[in-house]
């Protein structure tokens, strides 16, 4: 008899230190794409620098 059903199987999880980097993976995506979004409803051109994109004279 075959059961479809198994309690108390192993799966495999991953670390914490996993979960944490595809965290801050996602957030960081997530906050470049706002930025750069954000620069193009200013008309700023996007730039790898990390500064404010303020260009005020």
């Amino acid at each position: 008899m075959v059961k479809s059903l198994r309690f108390g199987r192993k799966l495999p999880v991953p670390s914490t230190i996993e979960i944490k980097l595809q965290l801050l993976t996602l957030w960081l995506k997530d906050q470049m794409a706002k930025e750069a979004a954000e620069a193009a409803a200013n008309g700023i051109r996007s730039t790898s620098g990390s500064g404010d994109g303020d260009a005020t004279d």
